[in-house]
């Protein structure tokens, strides 16, 4: 009896596979301990920083990465936008104290699988995070109302003169402007290829274009 529920144990044990990107050195020490003490859980990378998590980081070893969206540099949202491209199977789970609309539509279009907030308890963290290892999605309750709420209202027109870019979009666009190449504008920017790319994409989306002819005869600065 005890040597067959040892093996249906063993056949049925899931270790979940985490990575963590987080700034702050007292919550990344916190999530880690936090995780490491449950037996299905292992911490293999944690990070201050995604450019570090990168280089130290096998996605493909990874199941879920828990992410931060206000990191130095390269944002959350920018590095869930790369680990996707990169390594489709691994699920994002971002966590983070911004409740913007633009930062959470920006991450869900980016490929996260879930959305919470770092005042949300670790419990509900670890439920979300079992939740996406298993192929769902999740948000924080406040954050599912402002989807509702987003939904459920008429959206305004987009000024002409806009197009509701992020900060970073504009700085991207402006260089586009110029006749800057993709390469030369990850350099100006200290950014990587790929995330110029991926605002780019983002830029194409929201005025409704498809290439940098199209994006200069409609963008107007």
């Amino acid at each position: 009896m005890g040597r067959c529920f040892t093996l249906v144990f063993i056949i049925y044990f899931k270790m979940i596979r985490l990575g963590i990107i987080e700034d702050t050195v007292e919550i990344r020490e916190v999530l880690v301990a936090y995780f490491n003490n449950h037996q299905d859980f292992e911490v293999l990378y944690d990070s201050f920083n995604a450019e570090e998590f990168f280089k130290q980081a096998r996605l493909n070893d990874l199941d879920v990465i828990i992410c931060d969206i206000g990191l130095p540099r390269m944002s959350g949202v920018e590095a869930c936008w790369i680990i996707k491209q990169q390594c489709d199977k691994v699920q994002v789970l971002m966590y983070t104290v911004f409740e913007s609309d633009n930062y959470l539509f920006e991450a869900l279009k980016a490929g996260a699988s879930g959305y919470m907030l770092k005042q949300d308890n670790l419990e509900s963290l670890e439920a979300a995070v079992r939740e996406v290892a298993t192929g769902g999605g999740v948000m924080g309750s406040q954050i599912a109302k402002k989807v509702m709420n987003y939904f459920s209202k008429e959206k305004p027109s987009t000024p002409s003169d806009e197009f509701q870019l992020t900060k970073r979009e504009l700085e991207v666009a402006s260089l586009l402007v110029k006749g800057l190449v993709v390469k030369d504008i990850a350099n100006q920017l200290f950014l990587s290829v790929d995330t110029i790319k991926f605002h780019i994409k983002n830029i194409y989306n929201k005025l409704q274009v498809n290439n940098r002819a199209s994006f200069l005869e409609k963008y107007k600065k």
